[in-house]
């Protein structure tokens, strides 16, 4: 069994280290699921009863250099270990269990680490000198990067990821006892609550006054102040310091109780602002997302404000109140603007956290076997459709495994701003007028160029370009048919010459990925041997689904009457998607179901032509449309039944999502759609075009929440078990390496 040690700043009651400790484990765990982990504690005890790991003495040297013998790799973080603000004993600590490692003869990974500040010269000689020995290197910012080139670390890779902190996932945490702490300081219920995290800071004290005001003045708003030690005794007087200089003598509270990271973040759930000074404070309201505003004593708190593309209340040196105020103002006067920003920030930050655990397996794997294949997608772009998203998703999970993945497409749009963003290499490619001779030469260089194990193709268009361009370069091409040709194209020309360059060129193809059982039956019947399809649904991030919010508060800021029963739908507005069967429907039972909305995520041409229908059928005010939204995971919330009344669907992910969002479904079984639901098992199953059917099954639903709550557990388990992103992933990457290794069997040594 894969045994790792762990060696940070644990065991302090310091409950930021602790949330990094325990995103760490999580992370690793994911990665490696059977490993052994065992970490160095101030008290070892107290870390073991906390975390269910093995824990032992960071001071007893040799107990260390056991524990280093027994391990396959040592992991050093997170949190800011390599610093000296006070002295340079926190770099020669965690500098000399690095170098027994070594001498050991042991990997080492420097697991996202915040750097400096390094000021003191025996601090600069011994990060020059041992850290160009660790083996990779994770910084949780692009200035800790910097920080460490400058430094002198030019010998080792150092990659950006993020504060393993950020990867808790919000339905890992249980708000039970985050609300017995209000109800034990008799919180009114129908007062926000305001959390304030504050630290001593060398000799400063002004900024103490600065809070106090901010503190009254929301008391004075009709807020609830809670303190909050984030580091306990450590915080209890700077916040008993605050609120004596504090004009206000009720409405405010001190959380006195030492309280585990995993109570501080329940409590940290169940409130509605927060003002912090720690890192961690911040950290862990991102990851709740709760609303926040950060001050700065340490260059670390600016670094990941920024990186949620945010800004800070102040610094702790100067800090102005006025200014405080305002950011504060900002914030809490736009709560859902702020949650949805930090939201998507956090979603990509989460990925980069990813990447330290999975550096951390390669550390593991043999250096013979750590070469990835690299495999080079082709997809038109032009859109930001289901194909692209679906790409994005499946390579942020395979550039960090065994593949080195790289996208050709054909727009310089927002699908390949995005690629830029997520870091994963694009070549945009110009098309040429109608016989694309011209894009055809330039993706037989960069093919040439690049000599790419595998080939993946998505679309009719880049299908047809990438398999003439690849042709007779020996490399194996992979199609994923992501939709229904003859849906795509409704003209019968269009159709026509879709198909014809698709059968033209089929012939160099070697396989295909169907992401749905109706898909593969289409191909078979277009005589592919079954032998060259494989059957890959798509997959989604569960995680995304899990959000804290109250459905009340997200209906309100959708214009959705608290009270409403709302069906809803996430599609495009077009004929195919059905969807003036749905207003007929709905019009149908609008006077049987009180308050019944419908609210509409996405856009389309069918968009003018759907709102006159229900104006002629007297619902317009209770239809909502809404458009395009990157939260659809928090839309889907703020509903009661999903309906999809799709007459095609290549798969239906909108209806997964919706399952993964714990919403009752009822949908048309077509296409992909019939390969999971399960009619009165998982969800309802209506026929295509009938609006009478649909309206029956809305009502049923309606009159009988049990079903609703027995459809949605059974839905639930079933994405949860077949359709992650980690399936789709390992499924692909299996396929890839089949096809890989045959091409190697086949090529003369």
């Amino acid at each position: 069994m894969t045994r790792i040690l762990i060696s940070g700043y644990y065991g302090f009651d310091n409950a930021g280290d602790d949330s990094v400790l325990f995103g760490i484990i999580g992370s690793l765990k994911k990665q490696i699921p059977n490993v052994e982990l065992a970490v160095l504690s101030n008290t070892p005890e107290d870390t073991q009863r906390l975390f269910g790991i093995a824990s032992f003495n960071r001071w007893k040297i040799g107990t260390i250099i056991q524990e280093i013998k027994k391990s396959d790799l040592l992991v050093m973080g997170g949190g800011s270990l390599l610093q000296d603000a006070t002295s340079p004993r926190s770099v020669i600590y965690y500098l000399s269990i690095a170098m027994i490692a070594k001498i050991l003869k042991k990997p080492v990974i420097f697991y996202a680490q915040g750097i400096g500040p390094i000021t003191k010269i025996i601090s600069k000689k011994l990060v020059q000198l041992i850290v160009n020995e660790i083996d990779v290197i994770t910084v949780r910012d692009k200035e800790s990067k910097e920080d460490l080139v400058n430094l002198g670390v030019k010998k080792v890779p150092i990659h950006i990821t993020a504060d393993p902190a950020v990867m808790i996932n919000p339905s890992q945490i249980d708000s039970t006892k985050g609300k017995e702490i209000l109800h034990t300081y008799h919180k009114d219920s129908s007062r926000p609550i305001m959390v304030i995290c504050v630290r001593s800071w060398k000799n400063h004290h002004e900024f103490k006054k600065s809070i106090a005001c901010l503190a009254d003045e929301y008391i004075r708003k009709g807020w609830d102040i809670f303190f909050l030690p984030m580091q306990n005794p450590a915080d209890l007087k700077p916040s008993d310091d605050i609120m004596n200089l504090m004009e206000e003598k009720h409405h405010h509270y001190l959380v006195k109780e030492r309280l585990t990271y995993l109570e501080i973040m329940s409590f940290i759930s169940c409130c509605d602002f927060v003002l912090g000074i720690r890192l961690h404070s911040v950290i862990l309201a991102a990851a709740l997302n709760v609303p926040f505003v950060g001050i700065s004593y340490d260059p670390k708190i600016e670094r990941f404000v920024q990186r949620l593309k945010m800004t800070t209340g102040g610094h702790i040196t100067n800090l102005d109140y006025p200014t405080l105020s305002q950011q504060v103002e900002n914030i809490v006067r736009n709560p859902d603007q702020t949650k949805e920003l930090i939201m998507q920030q956090m979603n990509l930050l989460v990925k980069e956290a990813e990447k330290s655990s999975l550096l951390a397996l390669e550390l593991l794997t043999p250096p013979s076997a750590r070469k990835k294949m690299k495999v080079i997608h082709v997809i038109g772009g032009g859109e930001f459709g289901g194909a692209e998203q679906h790409i994005l998703e499946l390579l942020d999970i395979i550039k960090t495994k065994s593949t080195e993945p790289k996208v050709i497409c054909f727009y310089q749009e927002a699908f390949a701003q995005e690629l830029k963003k997520r870091e994963i290499p694009v070549f945009v490619v110009d098309r040429f007028g109608k016989a694309d001779i011209r894009t055809i030469k330039q993706l037989r260089t960069i093919f040439k160029q690049e000599h790419p194990a595998i080939i993946h193709t998505h679309g009719v268009r880049a299908n047809f370009l990438g398999r003439l361009a690849a042709h007779n370069l020996g490399i194996p091409i992979i199609t994923t048919i992501h939709s229904v040709l003859r849906y795509d194209y409704p003209s019968p020309l269009h159709y026509f010459i879709a198909s014809r360059m698709e059968f033209f060129t089929r012939k160099w193809n070697q396989h295909y990925i169907a992401i749905s059982q109706s898909i593969k039956q289409i191909l078979l019947n277009e005589g592919i041997k079954s032998d060259k399809i494989s059957l890959i649904h798509h997959g989604i991030n569960m995680d995304a689904f899990h959000i804290l919010e109250e459905q009340s508060k997200i209906r309100q800021t959708l214009g959705l009457p608290e009270h409403a029963f709302v069906v809803g739908t996430v599609s495009r507005l077009v004929p195919i998607k059905g969807l003036n069967d749905l207003i007929e429907a709905l019009a149908i039972i609008s006077e049987k179901i009180p308050n019944l909305h419908w609210l509409a995520v996405g856009d389309g041409p069918e968009r003018e032509v759907l709102e006159q229908l229900a104006r002629s059928k007297g619902i317009e005010e209770n239809v909502h449309f809404i458009g395009f939204r990157k939260d659809v995971p928090r839309c889907l919330k703020a509903l009661d039944v999903y309906v999809s009344t799709s007459y095609s669907e290549g798969f239906g992910l909108s209806v997964i999502e919706a399952m993964a969002a714990k919403v009752p479904v009822i949908s048309t079984p077509v296409g992909g759609i019939s390969d999971f639901l399960i009619d009165r098992v998982n969800g309802l199953a209506v026929p295509s075009n009938r609006p009478d059917e649909i309206a029956r099954s809305i009502m049923y639903l309606y009159e009988n929440p049990q079903l609703r709550n027995k459809l949605i557990e059974a839905a639930y388990e079933l994405v949860s078990e077949r359709f992650t992103l980690n399936n789709m992933a390992d499924k692909t990457l299996t396929l890839y390496q089949n096809l890989n290794n045959k091409k190697k069997a086949a090529t003369p040594s």
